[in-house]
C-alpha cells in the first residue's frame, strides 16, 4: 500500500511537470499588430546572436523576443536597403546578414548598421558586377562560403 501511494504521488508530480512544460511551448503569433512591417513573410532566419529576422514584402524585421526593429528602403539614402521586398536571408562567418531581394542582394553589418551591395565576377572576367537579379535563396556551406 505504501509503495502504491508513493508511486501514485510520483506519477502525479510527473503529470504536473509535463502540463507545466506544455505551457512553455505555447505558440505566439506575430503580425503587424505587434510591429511586423507586413503579414506576408517570405523568409525567416535566426542569427548567431539569437535575433529572428523576417523578410517581408515591406522590409526586413528583426525580432528580439519583445519587439520589432524594421529596416526599409529610404529614397535617396544609399545606406538603407535598396528594395523592401525581402526574399532570402543568411549569415556569414563574420556575422553579416546577407539579404536577397527582388532586385539583388546586399550585406548588412549588424554591428555598424551599414548596408553594402553584393558584387560578383562573371566567368573569365576581371570586372565586378553588382548582383541585381531576383534572389530566391542564400545558402552557406560548411566552409562558410555564401551562394
Amino acid at each position: 500500500m505504501f509503495r502504491r501511494t508513493i508511486l501514485s504521488t510520483i506519477c502525479l508530480l510527473l503529470l504536473v511537470e509535463i502540463l507545466q512544460a506544455q505551457d512553455a511551448f505555447k505558440v505566439k503569433y506575430l503580425d503587424n499588430n505587434q510591429g511586423l512591417s507586413n503579414n506576408s513573410v517570405k523568409c525567416i532566419f535566426k542569427d548567431s546572436k539569437g535575433y529572428v529576422w523576417f523578410g517581408t514584402y515591406d522590409g526586413l524585421n528583426r525580432y528580439d523576443g519583445y519587439e520589432f526593429k524594421v529596416l526599409r528602403n529610404r529614397i535617396n539614402d544609399s545606406t538603407s536597403l535598396p528594395h523592401n521586398y525581402i526574399s532570402a536571408l543568411n549569415e556569414d562567418n563574420d556575422h553579416n546578414l546577407w539579404i536577397g531581394m527582388g532586385q539583388g542582394a546586399v550585406t548588412y553589418n549588424t554591428f555598424t548598421n551599414v548596408v553594402s551591395p553584393v558584387y560578383y565576377y562573371p566567368h573569365q572576367s576581371s570586372q565586378k558586377h553588382k548582383v541585381s537579379v531576383y534572389i530566391n535563396s542564400i545558402e552557406k556551406d560548411s566552409e562558410g562560403n555564401i551562394f
